[in-house]
């Protein structure tokens, strides 16, 4: 038996913190978590670039971890920027961290259609509009299933700031727990 990698307790734990999210935020959510941040990772120099303006931009936001797990394997996460900043951690070691994933990031091949006809039927226990998932899904899907941006609401209410990193690329002390 294989690990679901997006149980629906993983993802009402985010439809919990960000309550007002909608369709696309969960697909942006299971997008990074099945291909990770390549689309994010042009070149090393506009990566370091984005990050240097979001770091310089992104003022106050809501308390989030610092490590956020996105899938249930822990193999990938959202390391929220505020919170690394806090930490007194080195805004380069995200950066390489990121990097690497962009770079070795490998998606398995259907996953991100299966979530996303699994979660959508039960889009409703995630408070979302029942069929709004479903629908997205079909959009994306004749678009190859690009990356997508977080909807307005969700960008004006959560502030969101944050790098998705493989695990395996973060120092271990932050991906056992002590970041969390």
């Amino acid at each position: 038996m294989t690990l679901d990698p997006f149980p629906l307790a993983l993802m009402a734990a985010h439809a919990r913190r960000y309550p007002r999210w909608e369709a696309v935020d969960l697909y942006k959510l299971l997008h990074q978590g099945t291909r990770g941040s390549e689309h994010a990772a042009p070149s090393e120099e506009a990566a370091g670039e984005a990050l240097e303006r979001e770091l310089g931009k992104m003022g106050p936001g809501p308390a989030e971890p610092l490590v956020d797990p996105i899938r249930a394997d822990g193999a990938i996460a959202r390391v929220h920027l505020r919170a690394w900043l806090a930490a007194g951690f080195d805004p380069h070691l995200l950066l390489a961290a990121f990097l690497e994933t962009a770079a070795n990031w490998e998606e398995v091949p259907g996953e991100l259609e299966e979530a996303l006809r699994r979660l959508g039927a039960r889009a409703g226990e995630l408070g979302l509009p029942p069929g709004e998932v479903t629908k997205l899904a079909g959009r994306m899907k004749a678009q190859g299933y690009p990356a997508a941006h977080h909807s307005e609401g969700y960008r004006i209410l959560y502030r969101p700031a944050y790098r998705v990193v493989a695990a395996r690329f973060l120092p271990p002390e932050l991906v056992s727990g002590g970041g969390r």
